[in-house]
């Protein structure tokens, strides 16, 4: 399957996917998750600003979604691209993730472009 980081290539089946949501950060990272099984709540933890603590939180929540009869077929992200936000869209892409980026979008940026449009803005972030 062919991924891109900027939409979904097929519609969501919300139980049997994983959909996270990464806060990054130079101290930890802050995820938020939708398990599957877990009606209605949010799944939320901290971990140590390092990959393979992500990947094994994200088996964490597939053992959560497996305890609640639930197989997680599918596992999208979504984060803010920052400082460590490409390499790591191009990592979780080759353990299966699916990535959702969302441009970084800074008080200066805005200033100096009120009058462009917003995707000329984020676009030269890239």
């Amino acid at each position: 399957m062919a991924y891109s980081t900027n939409i979904l290539l097929r519609s969501v089946d919300y139980d049997q996917t994983l959909v996270l949501a990464i806060e990054l950060s130079n101290k930890s990272w802050v995820l938020a998750a939708q398990v599957p099984g877990l009606s209605h709540t949010k799944a939320k933890r901290t971990i140590k600003p390092d990959k393979n603590d992500l990947l094994a939180a994200i088996d964490g929540y597939r053992t959560r979604a497996a305890a609640a009869g639930r197989s997680v077929k599918r596992v999208i992200t979504s984060y803010e691209a920052g400082w460590c936000g490409f390499w790591l869209a191009r990592w979780l892409m080759a353990h299966d993730v699916e990535v959702l980026r969302v441009y970084q979008w800074t008080g200066a940026c805005a200033a100096s472009n009120r009058m462009a449009p917003m995707r000329s803005c984020c676009c030269a972030l890239c």
